[in-house]
């Protein structure tokens, strides 16, 4: 098997944190309009769509307020933080990271966004063991109906 190497990611310092042979790699997707199930073709259901943003990384866990959405002000502020990367215009990213457990949200505006939780209130978190690379989906619905 092939090592691979990611790049790690920016901090609020703006420091390139080292390369890592674990990691995340992910795409950051849009679903908007009527995603209702039907019986027939729905010509009018659009697809996700990917999108070009910020993917923010924080160490362990992080409490939920209730909301997929969390102010930037809060997130600079948090102790967790560990920095950040880009998605590309196919909504594609990586980051290398050490082994651990990391919150992984999407910047919209002046927001992060992140609409799944785990039982205890938290947003989800993602395990990156050693020499393992995770694929994730970050998926805003926020303008889709179900």
């Amino acid at each position: 098997m092939t090592q691979v190497t990611l790049a790690g990611p920016t901090t609020s310092a703006q420091q390139q944190l080292p390369e890592q042979p674990q990691g995340i790699t992910g795409t950051v997707l849009s679903l908007s309009g009527d995603q209702m199930p039907s019986m027939d073709a729905n010509p009018h259901r659009s697809g996700p769509q990917p999108i070009s943003t910020k993917i923010w990384i924080f160490s362990g866990k992080i409490m939920g307020s209730g909301s997929p959405r969390w102010s930037l002000e809060v997130a600079l502020q948090h102790p967790n933080l560990v920095g950040w990367v880009n998605s590309n215009v196919e909504g594609q990213f990586q980051v290398g990271l050490p082994p651990g457990e990391y919150t992984v949200m999407a910047q919209y505006g002046s927001d992060l966004y992140l609409n799944y939780f785990l039982g205890d209130g938290s947003y989800l978190s993602i395990p990156v063991t050693a020499g393992d690379i995770e694929n994730i989906e970050l998926v805003n619905t926020e303008n889709a109906a179900f």
